[in-house]
């Protein structure tokens, strides 16, 4: 245990093209990721409907170890988990115990992604969004909106492990050109640059739906027992075959893409307002002009 070494952890942010970065990063055969995407492990807070004190932390560094496959010091091995970015401790934490590890960070235009996790909470896994309209969500929830501020959760990070241990890979970029992007990423995690993962054709965040009412309750009692504290029950039943047979139902069969309605012009035309201060920050952090946002 005590020759794991952390190379790299994913960061954020949710809705914006992580899982198929992960999965990029999963295919390349001298990249070894954690069994699963999202351990949760170094931050505190989880998400805006679930914004419950998670556990994992407390289960110490060597149940954080277990949730990789067997160490091999000649492959890099990663994790992503998209709230590390909001959180408060998870960038100290990460710091703490692998120091020398790398960062990476997705970010998606604050006005798209805003509107993405509005109707991924209203239409997909979870259907827990119940205000009649995407202006009265983000009036009664304002985490959408400050979610999509990433200057000040970024800077922390910059803070912490300094410009040349962070890459931000874009969105837009993935959509425009991904071969780049992947190749890129490669380089910066020091493997081979020229391998194409299949991932590369696929289509990048998807909207999904569930398609029976069961599953969506499912889910939301899965997700309520983490809130409650009684996620070692999950743990418990994740490495049986039923599990994974069961999670294939929920994720893969029971799940139906679907195209979300137009946001309204004066919303957008509002966002964006409210957004530019924190997106001028953002571009001298970071170092490059983000005017595909406008």
């Amino acid at each position: 245990m005590k020759d794991f070494k952390l190379d790299f952890i994913g960061i954020g942010a949710p809705r914006s093209g992580t899982t198929w970065v992960y999965n990029c990063l999963k295919e390349h055969p001298q990249i070894q990721m954690s069994f699963e995407k999202e351990i949760s492990f170094f931050n505190d807070t989880g998400g805006m409907f679930h914004n419950y004190i998670d556990s994992n932390y407390k289960k110490g560094l060597n149940w954080y170890i277990k949730q990789f496959p067997i160490y091999n010091k000649n492959k890099k091995f990663g994790s992503f988990t998209v709230f590390y970015l909001y959180d408060k401790k998870a960038a100290q934490r990460i710091k703490k115990h692998f120091p020398n590890t790398k960062i990476i960070v997705v970010l998606r235009n604050p006005v798209d992604r805003t509107y993405s996790h509005y109707w991924w909470y209203k239409k997909g896994y979870f259907e827990i969004e119940k205000s009649g309209s995407f202006e009265e969500a983000i009036v009664n929830n304002p985490e959408y909106v400050e979610r999509s501020k990433y200057y000040k959760y970024l800077k922390r990070y910059y803070k912490i492990f300094g410009k040349d241990k962070i890459h931000v890979i874009i969105f837009y970029d993935i959509v425009n050109r991904p071969r780049k992007v992947i190749r890129d990423l490669y380089k910066f995690l020091n493997v081979d640059h020229t391998y194409t993962p299949l991932t590369l054709r696929t289509k990048v965040n998807t909207a999904k739906k569930t398609k029976y009412k069961l599953i969506t309750h499912t889910i939301n009692t899965i997700k309520y027992l983490r809130v409650i504290h009684l996620g070692f029950l999950i743990d418990i039943f994740k490495p049986t075959i039923i599990y994974k047979k069961v999670n294939e139902l929920l994720v893969n069969r029971g799940t139906e893409e679907y195209k979300y309605e137009r946001m309204k012009n004066s919303t957008r035309k509002m966002l964006k307002k409210e957004f530019l201060p924190d997106i001028e920050k953002l571009e001298k952090l970071i170092g490059r002009d983000l005017g595909i946002w406008e």
